[in-house]
């Protein structure tokens, strides 16, 4: 069973008749997830896993938090105009009317 077949099982067990009655946009949908997706898992794989060599699961998981509080924190991405996570998040909490 591919990735594409496993997503789509998940979200028909969860939302069924959604899912049905969209066809052509969850496929879209799919389709741009897993481009997301496989690019961070490229970019984990490329920047932190295949740099370092783990001696155990514990420095494992502190490279590993590191690199994801980099990633999350400190690098800008090309998708959120060029600011880090935080930023926009916070960007989008300064724009969002209260209530919402």
């Amino acid at each position: 069973m591919n990735l594409v077949t496993l997503a789509r099982l998940v979200l028909l067990r969860a939302y069924g008749e959604v899912i049905r009655a969209q066809g052509g946009l969850i496929d879209d949908l799919f389709a741009h997830l897993l481009q997301e997706i496989e690019s961070f898992n490229g970019r984990l794989r490329d920047e932190c896993l295949n740099e370092h060599w783990f001696m155990s699961l514990p420095a494992a998981r502190v490279i590993v938090e590191a690199w994801r509080d980099d990633y999350n924190g400190v690098r800008p991405h090309s998708a959120l105009g060029n600011l880090t996570p935080e930023e926009f998040a916070e960007q989008m909490a300064r724009k969002t009317p209260v209530g919402l």
